[in-house]
């Protein structure tokens, strides 16, 4: 994670409250994607928050640094399993940081996981998994259960996307 840059992924909507640089986020948004469906899901979901007027910034996991996870009041993680249970290329050094001694308290933090998978392997959604338990474990509190998703997850994400969405943008 050493020397990455943070950069806000640009969410396709029109420019609202929600995208000024005059308003902190109140919901990041972290994707954390092999085949580009995690990152996908995570620009719906920025869209889905810039029509509530939902101050927000969706990042890439590549992109996260120890001061975003610091500062987030509503997390939001959508995340792909890799391989046989391993996070995404762009998702090990935010994975790496979280599970380690350097992971900071989030105890001021309410998150949600949506997590991508395949049944056929062995470790379905283990990254998520993982990340879910990383987080409970700093800290934070759940803001909604977790889900888990198949290759075709398009019903089940759309479900987590409104149920977030409607959590998240309320104190």
């Amino acid at each position: 994670m050493a020397g990455s840059v943070a950069a806000a992924v640009a969410v396709p909507a029109a420019p609202t409250a929600a995208s000024t640089p005059a308003s902190d986020p109140i919901v990041t948004v972290l994707f954390g994607s092999q085949s580009g469906n995690c990152e996908r899901l995570a620009a719906q979901v920025g869209e889905a928050l810039s029509k509530r007027g939902v101050p927000h910034v969706v990042l890439d996991m590549l992109d996260c640094r120890k001061s975003h996870l610091q500062e987030a009041r509503n997390l939001l993680v959508v995340v792909s399993t890799h391989g046989e249970g391993e996070p995404p290329d762009r998702a090990a050094a935010l994975h790496e940081l979280l599970h380690s001694r350097k992971a900071p308290p989030l105890k001021h933090l309410k998150y949600s996981v949506l997590a991508l998978g395949d049944t056929s392997h062995e470790r379905f959604c283990e990254t998520g998994k993982q990340f879910d338990a990383r987080l409970a474990a700093l800290g934070a509190e759940q803001l909604h259960a977790r889900v888990d998703c198949d290759v075709d997850y398009e019903h089940n994400a759309r479900e987590w996307i409104d149920a977030v969405v409607a959590s998240a943008g309320h104190p």
